[in-house]
């Protein structure tokens, strides 16, 4: 009598490797799909922790000029250690190193005040970088919800006043005309309109193409007495156009 012996035929061999090489691969683009969502909150949150460190550095001031270094701003008396000069370090200020916006500059702020009116400079000697991570961009949204190709950021607190105050720009300005930006103007000395200066600001962070789901942005509050100012959230429709980021 003919004995049949147990085993698979090819058709089955060949269904079962078609079928697990399917699950594979579906298991490895939803690992990697969650890896890149990942990554790009962890960008963001980074994003957001470097200003919020910015925010700490003007609500507790550092002086970060070298021992021998002079004070930037034209005109002050700069004898003497550092801390003996007659200007002051009031805020921070913080630029896009290229249009790509993906490393940041940051530098203290320093004021002097001259017959009844103060004077800001800072010093690119003193300089303090930042690059996001997993290759984000991160854009402004300007005043009429359109995508700047780079970004600046001013945080400083008035000198009379005391209160913290917040400018942002789609252009940077250079130590000579960084007092065109405390006085709420554009670098080429036009005025912003008043309500700009109520306004939230938005930063935008791409993802430069991953998949990741809903898009982020890092927000700041106009007047702001804390770090606390700096939150992350859904990003608005006017962070949409990335094509002309």
């Amino acid at each position: 009598m003919k004995r049949w012996q147990s085993g698979f035929t090819i058709v089955e061999v060949v269904l079962f490797l078609a079928i697990t090489g399917l699950l594979t691969v579906g298991l490895l683009a939803g690992v990697s799909a969650a890896l890149r969502q990942q990554q790009y909150h962890d960008a963001v949150q980074s994003f957001a922790g470097f200003i919020r460190d910015q925010y700490s550095r003007v609500i507790s001031i550092e002086n970060d000029r070298g021992d021998r270094d002079t004070c930037p701003v034209k005109g002050a008396t700069n004898d003497g250690a550092r801390g003996q000069s007659n200007c002051v370090v009031v805020g921070r200020y913080v630029k896009s190193t290229n249009s790509e916006a993906r490393s940041f500059t940051a530098y203290p702020l320093y004021a002097l005040k001259r017959s009844g009116v103060w004077t800001y400079s800072y010093s690119e000697s003193e300089a303090n970088t930042y690059t996001v991570g997993w290759g984000a961009q991160v854009r402004s949204l300007t005043a009429t919800n359109t995508i700047g190709r780079e970004l600046a950021l001013l945080i400083y607190r008035d000198p009379d006043s005391g209160q913290v105050i917040v400018r942002t720009n789609d252009a940077p300005y250079s130590p000579a005309n960084i007092n065109n930006f405390i006085r709420n103007m554009q670098p080429n000395g036009s005025m912003y309109t008043a309500d700009l200066q109520l306004r939230q600001r938005e930063f935008c962070v791409y993802d430069t193409g991953w998949s990741v789901g809903q898009r982020l942005s890092v927000f700041l509050g106009a007047k702001a007495g804390s770090s606390e100012a700096v939150t992350v959230g859904h990003a608005t429709k006017g962070c949409d156009n990335e094509a002309t980021a």
